[in-house]
């Protein structure tokens, strides 16, 4: 089964065309494949700007765009969701240098494969584009799923609260409810973090991210706990509710 390409914008019409859209064009995936989902407002413009591509409406917000994305699909269909201003996805060449993956869709496919195995609903990448933190080993449990590119077994009930944490606030309401999350450590994405204009960036300030950290150790108390850095908090999760496994071998009991 095919997955859809669900992408969720703001005020980023160059960004997309430079970005996503241009790096899903390299790899070829078919124009009929991608949703992009914008504020109602915002609508005309994206679709004058690319009247080849699936301009839906969805809602102004992160969180509120996602769950109309989520909506518009029926439950169990294979969705990748992507940023709008994702450059690539990369993997750790033979000579220990981060090299661009040679099939996007061999990715997705790898992901999905891993849900069915363990039964989840929601695989990730490794979180940073590092070669020397780039392994070949697969985690799964209460593992983080950065929300610049994943994919999902689609699901209507997983309500998100949170726009600048909803990336932790997914996997934890899975894994709270007995659901388990999984991540390919091997790939990881590339993206010019918190910067340029449009998107969370037109409301991220720190203390809306320190108060959303805030919310979720409140909410799970016995999954997160909080990590305080000179400019930002993080969430962090317990290591014991994680394991990982080499790629190709059965992963251990949790």
């Amino acid at each position: 089964m095919d997955s859809s390409i669900v992408i969720c914008s703001h005020n980023r019409i160059q960004t997309l065309k430079e970005r996503t859209l241009a790096l899903l064009k390299h790899y070829e995936i078919p124009l009929d494949r991608i949703f992009v989902f914008v504020a109602p407002e915002e609508v005309e413009a994206y679709q004058t700007a690319f009247p080849e591509v699936q301009i839906r409406q969805g809602a102004l917000g992160l969180k509120e765009n996602r769950q109309s994305a989520c909506l518009a699909f029926p439950i169990g269909h294979r969705l990748v969701w992507m940023d709008d201003d994702l450059k690539g996805l990369v993997v750790k060449g033979s000579d220990n240098r981060l090299v661009g993956v040679s099939d996007l869709e061999t990715v997705f496919q790898d992901g999905f494969n891993l849900c069915e195995r363990t039964g989840s609903t929601l695989w990730g990448l490794y979180p940073v584009a590092n070669a020397k933190w780039l392994k070949n080993s697969v985690s799964e449990g209460l593992v983080f799923c950065y929300g610049c590119c994943f994919g999902t077994l689609n699901f209507h009930d997983v309500l998100l609260e949170h726009n600048f944490k909803e990336d932790y606030e997914r996997c934890l309401i899975l894994f709270d409810r007995g659901e388990t999350v999984v991540r390919m450590n091997w790939v990881a994405p590339v993206q010019s973090y918190r910067k340029g204009s449009g998107g969370l960036n037109e409301s991220r300030t720190y203390e809306k991210e320190v108060s959303e950290c805030m919310r979720l150790q409140t909410r799970f108390p016995h999954l997160v706990t909080l990590r305080h850095k000179k400019d930002r908090v993080d969430l962090v999760f317990p290591r014991r509710l994680c394991r990982s496994s080499p790629r190709l071998e059965p992963l251990p009991e949790l």
